[in-house]
């Protein structure tokens, strides 16, 4: 390996770009900042209107596609086509969400039974032919207690 070569071309490469990493720097610091103060207020304002359980997967979310549109802003301040980085996270996420659905679709009944509220916890429901009282309702999962102490998630 000539080192001088690999030596000269990162000098170069520092000398042809430090005002955009000037601006990536400053554009990573305050689009973490920006995110952070985004979903904090995001997560008082729905803590008030909603469960707990919903306003936190709402900003987990809301967070995720920050963090995308700040990688792809990020690209763009250093002169990166970030075209097929789009193309390569469509098909990632059509992959993905196609290989899921029948978990997103649980998700989706998990959170509309989360927000709705139709059941709370100590009422007795029978879920496929299983009844019992209900102890603990998440997004992802109910727990059931039977009268013979048995748990069902």
């Amino acid at each position: 390996m000539d080192w001088q070569k690999l030596w000269n071309d990162i000098t170069t490469f520092f000398s042809n770009n430090w005002l955009n990493m000037i601006w990536f720097v400053l554009a990573l610091v305050l689009g973490i900042i920006l995110i952070k103060i985004i979903c904090g207020l995001l997560s008082k304002g729905l803590a008030r209107k909603m469960d707990r359980i919903v306003s936190n997967f709402i900003v987990v979310i809301v967070k995720f596609c920050l963090c995308m549109v700040l990688v792809f802003v990020l690209a763009g301040i250093m002169n990166i086509n970030t075209t097929g980085l789009v193309a390569v996270i469509s098909a990632a996420g059509l992959t993905l969400s196609l290989s899921l659905q029948d978990s997103l679709s649980n998700v989706a009944s998990g959170m509309l039974i989360v927000s709705q509220k139709p059941f709370k916890e100590k009422d007795y429901v029978e879920i496929d032919g299983v009844g019992g009282q209900i102890t603990r309702i998440g997004v992802f999962t109910t727990e059931l207690v039977t009268f013979l102490s048995l748990i069902h998630i």
